[in-house]
């Protein structure tokens, strides 16, 4: 089932997680951060000749929190967070950096197990 536009999701994860050494042992800087987002829109791309379904939302991921879920205000897993599409990425200018647009892009849970079974993993 495609969620519709304006559902309210969660994000949980570890981005901006560190690694230091320190003592000669690595020492390990894990904050868990919780997002949240609304969706605004579900699409098909294609991309390299398979077509890829999104979710876009309306928030910015954080740095390092691919691969974390999304779920619902009832806990259902919905998909991951994938990729940041920006103005930047459609030839706009790197000068620009400070004042672009940039979207959040999740694969649907679908996907993710369409993608497993094809891999003989499910």
């Amino acid at each position: 089932t495609i969620l519709p536009s304006g559902t309210n999701l969660g994000s949980l994860g570890f981005p901006l997680a560190t690694v230091n050494v320190v003592n000669n042992a690595l020492a390990y800087g894990l904050n868990e951060r919780f997002q949240a987002a609304f969706i605004s829109a579900f699409f098909n791309e294609a991309v390299s000749g398979r077509v890829f379904s999104w979710y876009e939302v309306d928030r910015v991921m954080y740095g390092g929190s691919s691969g974390c879920p999304f779920f619902t205000v009832d806990g259902k897993v919905v998909g991951l967070q994938a990729k940041v599409r920006t103005d930047l990425s459609n030839g706009g200018s790197s000068q620009d950096v400070h004042n672009f647009l940039a979207i959040s892009l999740v694969i649907p849970s679908p996907e993710i197990l369409r993608f497993a079974k094809s891999c003989g993993v499910l």
